[in-house]
């Protein structure tokens, strides 16, 4: 009977083992984010002002969300960016620009750090401004994810294109990380 013992512990020992490299050998896998912030504003600051002529402007970019989730307890979030583009008031539709990094900071201490690969930019007639960004996150919160942003800028004022210019604009803006 001990014999039997023997055998079963040994068994029992070799399972166990092999169950717990088994177990510590799988790799870790990203968690779904569904990451839906769909109230958000943005604000451009432009240096020097945006006129009608277009010139290289730094664009200084602050964005806020207001977030929601079903995975994680992220309820809203902040970005801060900026970059060098050729910029007017005018008419205009930018061909996708080369890849941006955008830092998002959420409120419960954790970030996403997304790397756009198409940001698309299109000025209407009357001053609008629609940019559509696609790509991913990759790193922090939603890594491997994809990622989108649509902003809506309202028309600029007429007479401060065709005078001093535009300082600064707010608009509306949505967010989504959420697996493909």
């Amino acid at each position: 009977m001990s014999h039997h013992r023997t055998i079963l512990a040994t068994l029992t020992a070799a399972a166990l083992t092999t169950a717990g490299m088994i177990i510590t050998a799988a790799p870790a896998s990203a968690t779904p984010t569904d990451l839906e912030c769909t109230v958000g504003s943005q604000v451009n600051s432009y240096s020097p002002p945006l006129t009608n002529t277009t010139r290289s402007t730094t664009v200084s970019t602050d964005e806020s969300f207001t977030c929601a989730s079903l995975t994680n307890t992220i309820t809203s979030g902040t970005s801060h960016r900026s970059g060098t583009f050729n910029a007017s008031c005018l008419l205009s539709l930018q061909p996708p620009t080369a890849s941006q990094t955008a830092v998002y900071r959420w409120n419960n201490g954790t970030s996403s750090t997304i790397t756009y690969v198409s940001d698309a930019v299109v000025t209407a007639a009357n001053g609008s401004l629609l940019i559509t960004k696609v790509g991913a996150a990759t790193a922090g919160v939603g890594i491997g994810q994809n990622a989108t942003e649509v902003v809506a800028i309202p028309q600029l004022s007429v007479s401060a294109c065709a005078g001093t210019g535009i300082t600064a604009q707010t608009g509306l803006a949505t967010l989504e990380i959420a697996p493909a």
